[in-house]
């Protein structure tokens, strides 16, 4: 049997390459960072990589599918750990950490507080007494 042309050779080649190359998952940069009152965690998604985000017991699992989440920094405030896992990254934090998450084009921005102070020194106003009668 004949060979191929080299040149059919080398676009098959070529073509093969490319389907390589589409089917390794994008890379998810995950970026931290200090700011007044909070602690910011940035994860930069390419447009073919989706995520989803799940609050559990310790912390937060943000999923990624069609990319790799690779960390890059230290945990900022109010996060006490970075772990990654297979089909994306586990933020752990106290309870009662407040969250607030934004998707910011291309950027899902996720920012971690300190909970809130419980309220102090406010007082419950009194009922109005049932003795007294009002008058109109």
């Amino acid at each position: 049997m004949a060979r191929p042309p080299l040149r059919c050779r080398m676009l098959l080649l070529g073509l093969g390459g490319l389907a390589i190359a589409a089917a390794a998952p994008a890379e998810v940069p995950l970026r931290t960072g200090i700011h007044a009152g909070f602690g910011r965690v940035v994860l930069d998604l390419p447009a073919s990589v989706r995520y989803r985000l799940r609050q559990q017991a310790d912390g937060l699992l943000v999923r990624v599918s069609g990319g790799v989440v690779r960390p890059q920094g230290a945990p900022p405030p109010h996060i006490s750990a970075i772990v990654p896992e297979a089909d994306g990254v586990l933020l752990r934090f106290a309870p009662g950490t407040r969250l607030h998450a934004l998707r910011l084009r291309h950027h899902l921005v996720l920012d971690f507080s300190a909970p809130a102070a419980p309220r102090t020194g406010a007082q419950p106003l009194p009922l109005p007494s049932a003795a007294a009668p009002r008058r109109c």
